[in-house]
């Protein structure tokens, strides 16, 4: 569960007080992934923002050719997704677990 005391580390939710973060945190859905395991896929749907609690997640586009372009790699405390929340478009990349 992702509670309180680690959204104080999100830069993101820092500002926010103790009781909103509470709020906040008792909305968040827990997933888990193993390393190499797909988050999300170019295209897909953009309706949610995910904040790391553990490992790392690689965000890449693939070439027609088969070569992957890396453009960031997220870890502890980092939260990536929110450009598709606010301007309401499908993932512009992909997502994959590094570490678990």
């Amino acid at each position: 569960m992702m509670g309180n005391d680690f959204l104080k580390h999100v830069p993101l939710f820092q500002h926010l007080s103790d009781e909103d973060r509470g709020r906040l945190a008792k909305s968040i859905r827990h997933q888990s992934l193993k390393k190499g395991e797909i988050l999300f896929n170019k295209g897909g749907a953009g309706d949610a923002l995910y904040i790391i609690k553990k490992g790392r997640i690689k965000i890449f586009l693939s070439s027609h050719a088969g070569d992957e372009v890396l453009l960031a790699i997220f870890s502890e405390a980092d939260f990536f997704g929110e450009m598709a929340l606010l301007d309401g478009m499908p993932r512009s990349a992909d997502a994959i677990a590094i570490e678990p």
